[in-house]
């Protein structure tokens, strides 16, 4: 790994980032600064309104395709030997 993302991935975890996905507002927050770093001309900022407004359609979409990215994995064996299941 480039030294740039050892020092971006030891960060996320000293800072436990994932855990601040749990949420909408989380998502909110890193979504808002994501549109505060990039270049392009986005419409990230306030995203986390319209994750809530759409919130059971999303969470249904995510539970249809979760069980088949894993089957994705497996099959491709992207984590080696490792099979990863969905509970």
């Amino acid at each position: 790994m480039p030294p740039r993302m050892q020092s971006v991935v030891k960060h996320m975890t000293q800072n436990d980032w994932f855990k601040e996905y749990e949420t909408v507002e989380g998502v909110g927050v890193a979504l808002d600064n994501i549109a505060a770093r990039i270049r392009f001309t986005n419409t990230f900022s306030g995203a986390a309104a319209d994750i809530a407004r759409h919130y059971t359609e999303l969470d249904a979409m995510f539970l249809a395709f979760f069980p088949e990215l894993i089957k994705h994995v497996n099959k491709l064996d992207l984590e080696g030997a490792h099979r990863l299941s969905h509970k």
